[in-house]
């Protein structure tokens, strides 16, 4: 039979390899959008009506606070102007 607290340790040691693997992503996702927005310079980025429903429903998943930190293309606000419409 499986100890209690052995199972608890081998969760937390579960979730914090977890926890480091999403932070590396979404590291290597925030440097790749730096790299592309240099690449296009002073050119505006055309978004269709369904890329800004799609960056909207995540935006909105997100959070504000979080967008802040992460958003690098898109605000929540420019991604929520003429959906909709």
């Amino acid at each position: 039979m499986i100890d209690v607290s052995s199972l608890q340790f081998l969760l937390l040691i579960l979730t914090g390899w977890l926890d480091r693997r999403e932070r590396e992503v979404l590291a290597h996702l925030m440097e790749e959008n730096r790299l592309l927005r240099r690449q296009l310079g002073s050119r505006r980025l055309r978004l269709t009506d369904d890329d800004r429903r799609r960056l909207a429903a995540r935006a909105h998943r997100l959070g504000r606070r979080a967008l802040r930190e992460v958003a690098s293309i898109a605000t929540r606000t420019r991604c929520f102007a003429g959906v909709g419409s």
